[in-house]
């Protein structure tokens, strides 16, 4: 069974991006006053993130374990995927990144792939460490 059953678990910071970078484009730098207070979530009925999102909804935290089911009744129980992302203001320092996934999993910050385990594999958890300056990260 081929499935995202995933359980994040993101500390204390930490949430910058699971599953692929969303760099805003625009004529200069991105430069918000605060951080996201939701994780934007895009979920697609394939493996692959292609196409449009069937569903998209803001999530307050990122803590699944789905089991046998799927986040939404839109979405299948096998071979979906999903991507959430959200921009936060930090104090400098480093990060632990924490992922519990069955099955591909990968981990972006500020456009750095941190944690790639992007494969078919039973309940497991990836950490990473990350050292982030004061400001804005995605």
């Amino acid at each position: 069974m081929v499935k995202l059953m995933t359980r994040f678990i993101i500390g204390t910071l930490l949430a910058t991006l699971l599953a692929g970078p969303a760099l805003a484009q625009g004529p200069g730098p991105l430069t918000p006053q605060h951080s996201d207070p939701f994780w934007q979530a895009s979920y697609w009925n394939n493996m692959y993130l292609n196409g449009t999102p069937t569903l998209q909804r803001g999530e307050s935290s990122l803590d699944f374990d789905w089991g046998y089911g799927s986040p939404a009744p839109s979405i299948p129980v096998d071979y979906f995927s999903a991507r959430w992302t959200r921009y936060l203001d930090l104090p400098a320092g480093v990060y632990r990144f924490s992922a519990t996934s069955d099955d591909g999993i990968r981990v972006w910050v500020d456009g750095d792939l941190i944690i790639n385990d992007w494969s078919v594999h039973s309940v497991r958890t990836v950490t990473a460490d990350k050292t982030l300056s004061a400001g804005h990260h995605y």
